[in-house]
């Protein structure tokens, strides 16, 4: 009666299947956990925009050179001073969904387009140009203010 033995090697065991899908559980929830939320609020587009700057100002700090900063109705573009020029520093940060408006500092173009002077700028020694940026999203305003020793603070307005 011809006996066929069952070998070892015909499949996964019950435990190794459940490990695995443990571990695939583990995975993608860290992923979801990541993702950015698809309708930030406009404090949290503000904090972001806020980290963002605090991210130059430590680059300029650590690099030991003015770093410079462009900022147009949707983001901000970091700047370096390379042979007499400003160019960009790494990747533009947008700020999707949100409206970006700088108060009281004019735009200082060059005939190209590149600028003069940057809007917003952070020296080696912690020090910055005084700003008030204006973050709206959905009808919903976020004053953030810096001042000329690096600080910046966020204040809500009403509409």
């Amino acid at each position: 009666m011809g006996g066929r033995r069952a070998s070892s090697d015909a499949g996964f065991t019950l435990v190794e299947v459940m490990v695995t899908v443990a571990l695939m559980a583990l995975a993608s929830a860290a992923v979801v956990l990541t993702l950015p939320r698809l309708n930030p609020s406009p404090e949290a587009t503000a904090e972001a925009t806020r980290d963002r700057l605090a991210d130059i100002a430590a680059r300029a700090v650590i690099g030991g050179e003015i770093m410079g900063v462009e900022v147009d109705h949707d983001g901000l573009t970091p700047l370096y001073r390379r042979d007499g020029r400003w160019v960009e520093a790494g990747p533009r940060w947008i700020a999707e969904g949100a409206g970006l408006a700088l108060e009281g500092i004019p735009a200082e173009k060059g005939e190209d387009g590149t600028p003069r002077l940057p809007d917003l700028w952070f020296t080696p020694a912690g020090d910055a140009r005084s700003f008030r940026l204006r973050i709206e999203r959905d009808g919903d305003t976020v004053l953030l203010t810096g001042d000329e020793q690096g600080q910046m603070r966020l204040t809500g307005e009403k509409p």
